[in-house]
């Protein structure tokens, strides 16, 4: 609604500029309390059509903005961590967010740093494009190719380049953009000087505005605006993904298990409602490429439209991988990392994810757990419960000393009474062992010792025949074998990511074992202790003798709740496998159960 400054001038005995600064201060209040309404009234962007237009938040941009201000709500400032696809309006969110903070707020100072020049020069061209479109366009001081200073406020907006020497060190920075974090080079060291230089600065919420005594025609009403009157200081980190290593793959993953200062967020490419196309669509039961999902099980797994799945078939066909349309759009957070590097991976990740979702009652069966020691390190101190076909709990704590250890799991074995733990002798496992084995002849009867570099029983059985070398890997197989043959385990992003972190190795003679933690280390990934856990429940199988394998209802992706990650069992009641001759044949000599 169009406002006419010169009659509420003279109505009021004012001048058209007193009128005009509250209309303005008015809008400056709402800006700043309403980051939405900023965007659609002050910022505009360069269409896909080439067009200028609003900003007008999209589906990913929503949801970012509400993780944003809910930290906000908890923490009183923001530090993001945000993994996404391809074209989901992460940077120009971040970007608009920078603007926003140093056009509306005095002695800000926004640095953005990018993974190379090229895209640096997209982010500061959009911002300054920005700047050339806004109504009231705040007045600049410096401004050049990497700065734009805004003199009244005090501000300051510049972009960087993530190159050989970290930048930003000993900066005062308020607001921090990191664009494509997992491709910087020296991350490490731009974690350490940028981010870091970051203020640790909580907002203070309240009034920014209350309607005066006598308010003007667009005052009435509004009585009082809150807001920031303290901005917080705020980190946001957006990038697609490099794959399963590095700082920000490691940051990130700190996130998801609740440690660390940074809530992760994540995006699936079905949430943009644009990703869609009209037609005619029948499902492929065949995958595309080995070791993926079929269309039919992609289809019933996340419970998509037709219309989004020939968008989706389109999408691969021109960029001719599957696999490729993973790691540019990928559905979930395990798919983004293991998009990026499967190859020699042992265990693929359309396997854990079709494990990840089965559910039903866990199984009448001998209870398994298998433990997977760390002291004081940075690995995590890993506890997996198997019944059956049913890895339904897995456990992780970090930093145990011997003492603790031992209590944790002496209290496991009473709450659960297993009928067997296996516990892997390396780093603090041997000392552990014996200290539970002296506490009662009991627990000394239900541990067991793993030598995971042990020779594995079927180079003992034949020497001479290519095969796992080590009983690690053999236990692995066996995992692998349960996996495919219609294992669940818990739908859980840092358990599939551990499982599909191992790369194959293979010897001279062809005998295979897995790279070890110290080589998966190397490659930038973290140790995979949630997976040793689950795969040493299979170190043992006299406890399988004459248990039977009960029939359920097969059928791929039906519908069924998640569950509840590390932290309990299953709760739906519908398994979503043909299992075949798993339950038919006695999984064969093959099988896990094997002997």
């Amino acid at each position: 609604m169009a406002i006419d400054l010169q009659k509420i001038a003279v109505d009021y005995a004012l001048s058209v500029d007193e009128v005009r600064a509250r209309w303005l201060m008015l809008r400056v209040a709402i800006w700043k309390s309403d980051f939405r309404t900023f965007c659609k009234e002050v910022v505009k962007i360069r269409a896909k059509d080439g067009t200028l237009e609003p900003l007008i938040l999209n589906e990913a941009q929503e949801h970012l903005l509400a993780q944003v201000n809910k930290m906000l709500a908890d923490t009183r400032w923001v530090r993001i961590i945000f993994l996404k696809g391809r074209r989901q309006g992460a940077s120009t969110f971040t970007a608009a967010r920078g603007y926003w903070r140093t056009t509306l707020y005095d002695r800000q100072n926004a640095y953005i740093l990018s993974h190379e020049m090229a895209s640096s020069t997209v982010l500061f061209d959009m911002v300054s494009l920005m700047q050339e479109q806004h109504p009231f366009p705040p007045q600049v001081g410096t401004d050049n190719a990497k700065s734009l200073e805004f003199k009244q406020r005090g501000s300051m907006y510049q972009v960087a380049t993530a190159g050989q020497k970290a930048g930003g060190r000993g900066a005062a920075i308020s607001y921090f953009h990191g664009s494509e974090a997992s491709r910087w080079a020296n991350a490490a060291d731009h974690f350490a000087a940028s981010v870091e230089a970051v203020d640790e600065v909580r907002g203070t919420w309240g009034v920014l505005w209350s309607e005066p005594a006598r308010p003007l025609p667009f005052e009435q009403g509004k009585g009082k605006i809150e807001g920031w009157v303290k901005p917080p200081s705020e980190v946001l980190l957006e990038t697609t993904s490099a794959g399963p290593q590095g700082e920000f793959y490691r940051r990130y993953m700190d996130a998801l298990r609740g440690t660390g200062p940074y809530q992760a967020v994540f995006v699936p490419w079905t949430l943009q409602k644009e990703y869609t196309r009209d037609g005619d669509f029948q499902a492929s039961n065949e995958p595309d490429e080995e070791g993926e999902l079929s269309e039919q099980e992609y289809q019933a797994t996340y419970k998509l439209t037709d219309a989004q799945m020939l968008w989706r078939r389109e999408k691969i066909q021109g960029l001719r991988s599957a696999s490729l349309f993973r790691q540019e759009y990928p559905i979930d957070v395990t798919e983004a990392f293991a998009a990026a590097d499967i190859e020699d991976v042992f265990i693929k990740p359309s396997y854990v994810l079709k494990a990840r979702k089965r559910f039903g009652e866990i199984p009448d069966a001998p209870l398994i757990i298998g433990v997977d020691p760390a002291g004081q390190g940075g690995d995590r101190f890993a506890v997996a419960f198997r019944r059956g076909d049913s890895i339904f709990k897995v456990l992780a704590r970090n930093k145990l000393e011997q003492a603790e250890a031992v209590a944790w799991l002496s209290s496991i074995i009473d709450e659960w009474k297993p009928n067997r733990m296996c516990i892997d002798r390396g780093s603090i496992g041997q000392p552990l062992i014996q200290a539970l084995r002296a506490i009662s002849p009991k627990y000394a009867d239900i541990i067991k010792g793993i030598d995971f570099g042990g020779t594995s029983k079927a180079k003992k059985a034949h020497p001479k025949r290519a095969g796992p070398w080590n009983i690690r890997a053999e236990i692995y197989d066996d995992l692998l074998t349960f996996l495919k043959e219609g294992g669940s385990i818990p739908d859980d992003d840092d358990l599939a990511s551990d499982m599909s972190g191992p790369k194959i190795k293979y010897r001279a003679n062809n005998d295979w074992l897995l790279e070890s933690k110290t080589d998966m280390k190397a490659r930038g990934l973290r140790s995979s202790d949630l997976s040793d856990a689950c795969a040493l429940t299979f170190a043992v199988k006299e406890f399988f003798d004459t248990w039977s394998r009960p029939k359920r209802v097969s059928g791929f992706g039906t519908g069924a709740p998640a569950m509840d990650g590390h932290n309990g069992p299953p709760q739906g009641l519908v398994d979503h496998t043909d299992y075949g001759s798993f339950y038919d044949g006695g999984g064969g000599q093959d099988g896990w159960m094997a002997g």
